[in-house]
């Protein structure tokens, strides 16, 4: 389903990138929450991925990131707006940025958020996944406390979704040495702290030096997907509220 201009009551939009092997539903709960906040959310999906499942998959990160970034400019941006990334997204994030940095609109990005991706040092350091055979890419997925027991149980769905996974992880794969270029906009990180691949606070705290406008690294308590707990999701969309109420101020 392809993203379509509308009236928003809202001053501000966040557009928001899934994960590997996720979907734009991972944000379904983001649209509805009763929370004060002075932003829309707006997820994008990636193709072949839940709405967009009947289309074809993008192998290549640059042409997803030119797909994703097309879908925003056709998008009725009458004032600020946020692009928010989690793991795989937030690299895709930063081609994203990087690519509206030519276009008119790009005066009116206020914050990047990038959650549970390490800053590149880290990233060039990580195990790349691409290789992995089918048990050992399960047991990285287990990993991530989330993987759904249903698909697990079907070999049907089990070899579908490995099909979506692969792509993503190939995604991954291809973004850990990108190089990135110091950001004019403001950049804040956030994590959850027991999230078994972001060991160490500086993994998160380095993107200090990719923006001008830093805007500190938050650090909630849950695992890689820490924002599925409706406290942190809370406390998310709080601290988001006010990086953006300080930066327009």
């Amino acid at each position: 389903m392809e993203i379509t201009p509308v009236t928003n009551t809202k001053s501000s939009l966040m557009f928001c990138l899934p994960s590997a092997g996720g979907s734009a539903s991972m944000y379904r709960n983001w649209q509805h929450h009763p929370a004060a906040t002075p932003f829309e959310i707006i997820p994008l999906e990636y193709p072949g991925h839940g709405l967009k499942i009947t289309q074809q998959l993008i192998y290549h990160p640059e042409h997803l990131a030119e797909h994703l970034c097309q879908e925003i400019l056709n998008y009725a941006i009458a004032d600020d707006f946020i692009l928010f990334g989690h793991s795989v997204g937030a690299s895709l994030l930063w081609r994203i940025e990087a690519k509206l940095r030519h276009e008119p609109i790009y005066q009116k990005l206020r914050l990047l958020v990038i959650s549970s991706r390490p800053a590149p040092y880290y990233l060039k350091q990580m195990q790349k996944y691409t290789d992995l055979d089918d048990q050992q890419l399960l047991r990285v997925l287990q990993h991530y406390n989330h993987f759904p027991d249903e698909i697990r149980s079907n070999p049907s769905a089990l070899a579908f979704f490995l099909k979506i996974i692969r792509n993503d992880l190939h995604l991954s794969d291809a973004m850990l040495n990108d190089e990135i270029s110091i950001s004019s906009k403001a950049v804040m990180s956030v994590y959850g702290q027991q999230d078994p691949f972001i060991p160490q606070p500086a993994m998160m705290q380095d993107w200090q030096a990719y923006s001008t406008q830093w805007r500190q690294c938050h650090i909630l308590t849950g695992d890689h997907f820490y924002f599925l707990e409706p406290d942190n999701l809370n406390q998310l969309l709080s601290v988001i509220t006010e990086q953006l109420q300080q930066i327009t101020s």
